[in-house]
């Protein structure tokens, strides 16, 4: 037995967390009925789980009891996320301040798209070509908002709501 670099400690614990990400996702993908992916796809994700799983396994074999137990105990009592450049927080602050940007809250955003998207979209009964003019779909599509089905049975837009989608409050 002998020590890894910290370096590679680092990564082996990066990798740890990817391959608890990966299970999350996984164990979503195949709870949930409204997420639905193709065998292709399942398949790979579940072989990139493994090989990273491996990958972290090759970092570490060499590495002393005490260390896989640090890097175990740190995976456990961390949180793998993503953070802004220094480049995208000085250009995010730039924005801040510019007059046709408003900041608003993340949560308060979604409350704002749920309730626009349930008073305009409820009942809808625009065609094909009306669809693909709706302004509201084309901008709630540019700014990535999260679709409310996959359904294409539904309809050809993904923010469609339908009657039985709508739960009494």
């Amino acid at each position: 037995m002998g020590y890894i670099s910290r370096e590679d400690q680092k990564i082996a614990e990066t990798l740890s967390h990817f391959v608890m990400y990966l299970n999350d996702k996984i164990s979503k993908y195949e709870n949930i009925d409204a997420i639905e992916k193709s065998t292709k796809f399942m398949r790979s994700i579940k072989m990139a789980r493994t090989y990273t799983g491996k990958v972290k396994d090759m970092l570490i074999e060499d590495a002393a009891k005490e260390q896989k137990e640090n890097i175990k105990q740190l995976v456990t009592e961390t949180k793998l996320s993503l953070d802004y450049t220094r480049v995208a927080k000085k250009k995010k602050m730039k924005m801040k301040k510019e007059d046709n940007i408003t900041v608003v809250d993340t949560d308060d955003f979604y409350d704002i798209i749920d309730n626009t998207v349930k008073s305009n979209c409820l009942g809808c009964e625009n065609n094909e070509k009306e669809i693909d003019e709706c302004t509201l779909r084309q901008q709630l599509l540019k700014y990535d908002i999260p679709v409310i089905h996959r359904d294409p049975e539904h309809s050809k837009c993904p923010y469609k709501v339908l009657p039985d989608m709508v739960q009494s409050e």
